[in-house]
């Protein structure tokens, strides 16, 4: 008897599925595809449960006949490719005719459409691959797809699927980008009976990012154009100032299409290598347009992929684009700080007796500077050596700076502070030798230990002006479903509409330098790095980044009263050694250790 057999088309089907349909987020990007391909100038889209449950994308297209709307579930049925040589200069977003049997195959799919030139539409109504009804029906011109029960008749796909708050991310998210893509189309995202993002539709790049990233972001953004015969280049991309702890805001299109390129990736990075801190990442939406022939999507049925001809061609036309655009807009802004000096300059002049930044008194702080606990020695506010500090939020109640309360434990052990080496390091002789001590780690250690073990000492300050945030999809449905757990560490947000938030206070760790970018790093590591862990984890790295943002940073000059109430703090701590992060505070130098550096 043989051993090899044909399957099933209904098995097929399924495996044909898990190419196309990964999560909710798969199905609206190829329906939503199709709406393109069809001419759409509005398109709507519905989720419920982060459409686990229900899914629907309604478009005003071309709409299809009765006989089109039947063979539309048939595999391998498209009106986009004629011959074999219509593969090699694709125009269309979609073309292998898989993507609505493979949605069929694995939920209960119901298609109405409509010509416009027909006086009455047609209904077709499916489920687990299997036709249930083909009816005329009345309709608006255009098609509308509902899909429910996704994964009903595959539980094991089912498992691998996250959150609806997750998986509604990832369609918020999804959506964005192809509105980027397409900003000559109208888009509205409905999420459980919510709008919570829409775009005009004007074919303005521009207002397609105010709409989903809101204005502070666009006034942040530069403008990319350069025609060249291999490559056309267009799009915006985002000043040196304005960066992320990913690349979730880097969107790349070529010919209209979405896709992943890591080419296009590596040049975006290398365009900015002298321009941004290590590990923080531009924004950037560059829309490529080249010859069809030249981009082969016939890599992976998701069509995400795709392989470019002259490659590095194309990366170098593209790098030289990015880096002249920068040096322009750096130019300009050079320009313009020439024609408009500041007032007041934050360097003492050669010979000036003003005092150090770094001993500021806290009648020049004002509401940010309360009175220290009796019994304690005052620590001297500390600020950035030589550097502006970011203008401090108004504050409606004053609040308790951060100050340590340690447990009481054996006395400080005696050591001489020698001084501070390269305005980081807190060198001290001890009996037994010489310790380097980093300023910024210790004073992570202290901040941490005391949000860690006396919670009830965490100060709060509340905003008199909140901050306004736009932010993306998947950190929208964190700000919906983490309110409370936010809130107790500090951060209390409300929802202004669409994906436009509130924040109306901050731990008061930050004591006037916290930046937006902060919190917003906060809820991408929450969605990405976090997502599988519990709230007590989840709290422990948010207490770690809040530690850390608080601490005095390298390069901070400290005065001798500053170092030493550091050190006498540090000792107090459990674990006085290491850094929340792992990373050692001090290094110690024995005498014998240093005779033999001496003396090999």
């Amino acid at each position: 008897m043989a051993q090899i057999r044909v399957l099933p088309e209904s098995i097929a089907n399924q495996i044909a599925a898990g190419e196309v349909v990964e999560r909710p987020a798969s199905i609206v990007k190829e329906l939503v595809e199709n709406a393109i391909d069809a001419g759409a100038q509005h398109i709507d889209i519905e989720i419920e449960q982060g459409g686990l449950e229900y899914i629907a994308v309604s478009d005003d297209g071309r709409g299809m006949n009765a006989e089109d709307a039947e063979l539309a579930f048939e595999r391998h049925a498209t009106s986009k490719l004629r011959t074999a040589e219509d593969l090699f200069c694709i125009t269309s977003l979609g073309f292998r005719g898989e993507a609505l049997p493979s949605i069929a195959s694995v939920a209960s799919v119901q298609l109405i459409t409509r010509e416009p030139t027909s006086a009455v539409g047609h209904k077709v109504t499916l489920r687990g691959g299997q036709q249930l009804h083909s009816t005329p029906w009345g309709a608006p011109p255009g098609t509308r797809i509902e899909v429910r029960d996704l994964f009903y008749n595959t539980p094991a796909r089912h498992k691998f699927l996250k959150s609806p708050v997750a998986e509604a991310g990832r369609v918020r998210d999804l959506v964005a980008k192809l509105a980027l893509a397409n900003p000559h189309i109208a888009f509205r995202l409905s999420q459980d009976g919510r709008i919570v993002l829409e775009t005009p539709g004007n074919a303005k790049l521009d207002d397609a990012v105010l709409a989903i990233y809101g204005r502070d972001v666009v006034e942040q953004m530069i403008a990319v154009e350069r025609q060249t015969p291999e490559v056309g280049i267009s799009g915006l991309i985002s000043r040196p100032e304005l960066t992320r702890n990913n690349r979730r805001d880097q969107v790349f299109i070529i010919n209209g299409r979405l896709v992943q390129c890591r080419a296009l990736s590596v040049v975006l990075q290398e365009a900015y290598r002298s321009l941004l801190p290590s590990g923080r990442h531009a924004l950037a939406f560059l829309n490529l347009t080249l010859p069809p022939n030249r981009v082969d999507v016939n890599v992976h049925p998701a069509k995400i992929e795709v392989r470019l001809s002259e490659e590095r061609q194309i990366a170098a036309i593209v790098l030289r684009t990015l880096r002249d655009t920068l040096q322009q807009e750096a130019t300009m802004a050079a320009a313009a700080a020439t024609r408009w000096p500041s007032s007041a300059s934050t360097t003492p002049e050669k010979g000036s007796t003003a005092p150090p930044m770094w001993l500021e008194s806290p009648r020049e702080t004002g509401n940010l500077t309360p009175a220290t606990p009796s019994g304690q020695r005052p620590m001297v506010p500390i600020s950035f050596y030589r550097h502006k500090e970011p203008t401090p939020p108004a504050i409606a109640e004053p609040a308790k700076p951060l100050v340590i309360e340690p447990e009481p434990k054996p006395s400080t052990p005696p050591y001489r502070l020698l001084g501070q080496a390269l305005a980081s390091y807190i060198v001290i002789e001890r009996e037994e030798g010489l310790w380097i001590v980093d300023q910024h780690a210790a004073h992570e250690r202290i901040i941490y230990e005391q949000l860690v073990n006396r919670p009830e000492k965490r100060m709060v300050n509340q905003l008199l002006v909140p901050y306004t945030l736009t932010v993306g999809g998947r950190e929208a449905a964190v700000l919906e479903n983490a309110q409370e757990e936010l809130a107790a560490l500090g951060f209390e947000v409300a929802h202004f509409g669409g994906n436009t938030w509130a924040l109306r206070s901050l731990p008061s760790v930050y004591r006037g330098r916290f930046k937006p970018e902060e919190f917003l790093d906060l809820l991408a590591d929450w969605t990405d790095g976090w997502e599988g862990l519990k709230a007590d984890e989840k709290r422990e790295r948010v207490l770690i980044r809040l530690a850390c943002a608080g601490a005095i940073k390298a390069g901070q000059r400290l005065h001798n009263a500053e170092m030493i109430e550091l050190l006498d703090q540090l000792w107090q701590c459990k674990l006085p050694f290491t850094c929340p992060h792992g990373r050692p505070i001090a290094l110690q130098f024995s005498s014998e250790q240093l005779f033999r550096l001496f003396h090999p």
